[in-house]
């Protein structure tokens, strides 16, 4: 049952490499995180956890537009495919926990998995009534309308604003977003955090045991990146 209900709690994407980058007029090497992370809920939530779900950053196609000259004039355009997402790696656990704490988006560490429920959550996690990732195969996420425009997350103040255009099992939806970005030389940082709802994306989440046990429907989506240009 535990496996089951573990499909529900989380989902991330992150890109923790250098993937295939084209940016105009400057051209960036990314390296970080972009996540959509879902959460436990319930009076019985301790039979289950919340989860990363992770989509290898070598297999995700990045688009960024950026100009020195006019930061909030950028985009940040993002596509993965659903089958490449893993799930669970502790390694990423760790570098993200403290992280994600301050933002006050979960107040407590992940839990690591066994690797055979790491494997059972993934295959239920693209089934039919989830993902459904023979149908959709594609995860689309595009940063637009960037703003100054202070806001505050947990421990962690904001500079600006924007509107994440993020497309999830066919569904397609605007989630404001508050950011930190800094251009300096040619070094770009961005750090972003923004609340959506999985029904908004035609997902109902789950509930067992009287409602004892279930999936809150409201979730957290989290970015955090690096960029350098390239070498000319």
């Amino acid at each position: 049952m535990q496996a089951n209900f573990l499909r529900y709690l989380a989902l991330v994407l992150m890109l923790a490499a250098s993937p295939s980058l084209h940016a105009s007029p400057h051209d960036y090497r990314p390296s970080g995180v972009f996540s959509i992370i879902l959460h436990r809920g319930g009076t019985a939530y301790w039979l289950a956890h919340n989860h990363l779900i992770v989509a290898a950053a070598n297999q995700a196609k990045i688009v960024l537009n950026v100009s020195p000259a006019m930061v909030e004039s950028g985009t940040l355009h993002v596509v993965v495919e659903a089958k490449n997402l893993i799930v669970d790696d502790p390694q990423l656990h760790g570098a993200w926990d403290k992280r994600i704490q301050e933002l006050a988006i979960l107040d407590e560490n992940f839990i690591h998995l066994k690797e055979d429920d790491r494997v059972k959550v993934r295959t239920d996690m693209l089934a039919d009534d989830q993902l459904n990732a023979a149908v959709f195969p594609e995860i689309q996420a595009d940063v637009v309308d960037i703003k100054k425009a202070p806001g505050t997350k947990g421990q962690v103040a904001f500079t600006h604003s924007a509107v994440l255009r993020l497309t999830v099992h066919g569904q397609t939806k605007a989630v404001p977003v508050i950011a930190n970005i800094r251009l300096e030389g040619d070094e770009l940082e961005v750090e972003a955090v923004g609340t959506a709802d999985l029904r908004d994306f035609g997902i109902t989440p789950m509930s067992i045991m009287l409602g004892a046990v279930r999936v809150l429907p409201n979730f957290d989506i989290y970015a955090n990146f690096r960029a350098k240009t390239n070498s000319r």
